[in-house]
């Protein structure tokens, strides 16, 4: 029982070694060109959205401790070119993340509730 399982042990560790080694590819130099970047308005940026309809970018940001329900989290819009358009869209927010879009309401997780937001000017659909 104790060689079975010696040789069951040594077995799996030759197979890891081997799918290793299979696994392990010559390394691509990757190289990054900046296209633009925005003006130092945005603070603590978690995550960017683009609103293909629109053509722009929902930027959420935490503006403070991520934990801390301060308030003053805010949604910043930039185009694609990297104009920051409306540096404070939607305010008042505690600690904007994750984001998601569904027709013209933004959804924002917001430490302990969602916010859904709507993207369009008028009569809220």
């Amino acid at each position: 029982m104790i060689i079975a399982l010696a040789s069951l042990v040594i077995a799996c560790g030759q197979k890891q070694q081997q799918d290793s080694q299979d696994s392990e590819q010559p390394e691509t130099p990757v190289t990054l060109n900046k296209k633009w970047e925005t003006e130092p308005v945005l603070t603590t940026c978690e995550s960017v959205l683009h609103d293909e309809s629109k053509d722009v970018l929902y930027v959420s940001n935490i503006n403070g401790a991520p934990d801390g329900k301060d308030g003053n989290g805010f949604i910043s819009i930039v185009s694609l070119d990297g104009q920051v358009t409306e540096a404070s869209w939607v305010t008042g927010l505690v600690a904007p993340t994750g984001m998601g879009l569904l027709d013209v309401k933004l959804y924002v997780a917001d430490i302990d509730r969602v916010h859904a937001i709507y993207t369009e000017v008028g009569p809220l659909a």
